[in-house]
């Protein structure tokens, strides 16, 4: 008709050149190495330039050769002089690629041609004389890094990101599926942390200082954590619970200088339970008798405590106890 015809759009902005490009099935994503041998992914259906997600940066040494889709588009694989790797596009999005290289090094400074089977099970590599295969279809973990001295870890109640609380005080948020952005920190406190829970709505996460004996209520949507206090700067705390409707915190030791409580918090009226985890029974000058190993909320609002000595369940407001079995 005598149009002239719209420029092309551009698909991806990228500050590199690429070295290769591959598309995914049905032509909804795609993938490339660039110049400096990072490996990103993309969308082709946005409706804007985007900035590709970057998955990987080859190590020194490695050249790269193809890339090539799964025929689902799950998984992602690169091949290199030394090994294959292979991402799960679906998974974690800060999580490590599985890494295969068979046992025998023999002609693996030339680069082969890996294909996926139909069905996505395995991935077959072709390399000098002969032909190496590795199986896909059982679960491959998901590695993620930068937990450093990770003491504790909790799901989100949705499943849709996992917290780490570190030996460097650090409190971190990992999403689970690509969609949801990169890991991120919430915290970064002085003392090492030991502990981490969140409540129901995924909306708090509370951890305790390994040293210190400080317990922090920490909002997912950022901002300053809640600090309930309490405990000797002695004290290691051990254990660690969550009451029903999210208003109650417990925490205890597993040692404190000036004895072993419990120390339970009402978010909501500001008040503070001490529970003598020894119970009333017995009265000890060892500090570490006593020492509380798990703590638990039931559905009814009691707390359940567990140590050496037995199994207790609490009633909070009374301050009393029921010894359910003696250790």
């Amino acid at each position: 008709d005598g149009r002239p015809e719209p420029p092309p759009r551009p698909i991806v902005r990228h500050s590199l050149p690429f070295s290769h490009l591959r598309f995914g099935p049905r032509g909804r994503r795609m993938a490339g190495v660039d110049k400096a041998g990072a490996v990103s992914v993309w969308p082709v259906d946005s409706k804007s330039a985007v900035h590709p997600r970057r998955l990987f940066g080859l190590p020194e040494g490695l050249q790269h050769g193809s890339l090539r889709f799964s025929p689902d588009g799950s998984r992602l694989a690169l091949e290199t002089s030394l090994r294959t790797f292979v991402w799960q596009l679906e998974g974690p999005p800060d999580a490590d690629p599985l890494e295969l290289m068979s046992g025998s090094t023999e002609g693996m400074q030339n680069f082969g041609w890996a294909h996926f089977d139909p069905r996505g099970g395995w991935l077959a590599r072709a390399v000098g004389a002969r032909v190496d295969f590795w199986p896909l279809g059982y679960p491959n973990p998901s590695v993620l890094r930068g937990a450093e001295g990770a003491t504790s870890l909790v799901f989100g109640p949705d499943g849709r990101w996992l917290a780490s609380a570190s030996w460097d005080g650090t409190l971190r948020v990992w999403p689970l599926s690509p969609n949801e952005g990169p890991a991120h920190r919430l915290l970064l406190e002085t003392e090492a942390l030991n502990g981490v829970t969140v409540d129901a709505q995924g909306q708090h996460l509370v951890t305790t200082q390994k040293f210190g004996g400080g317990v922090l209520v920490v909002p997912l949507s950022g901002g300053a954590p809640r600090r309930l206090t309490g405990f000797s700067p002695d004290a290691l705390l051990s254990a660690l619970a969550l009451g029903p409707e999210n208003r109650l915190v417990a925490a205890a030791p597993n040692f404190d200088p000036t004895g072993p409580l419990i120390r339970v918090w009402d978010l909501q009226s500001g008040a503070v339970h001490e529970l003598n985890a020894r119970g009333p029974e017995k009265a000890s000058e060892n500090p570490y008798d006593g020492a509380v190993w798990a703590l638990r909320f039931t559905p009814e609002g009691r707390l359940l405590s567990a140590d050496r000595a037995g199994v207790r369940s609490w009633s909070v407001e009374q301050g009393t106890s029921d010894l359910l079995w003696e250790g």
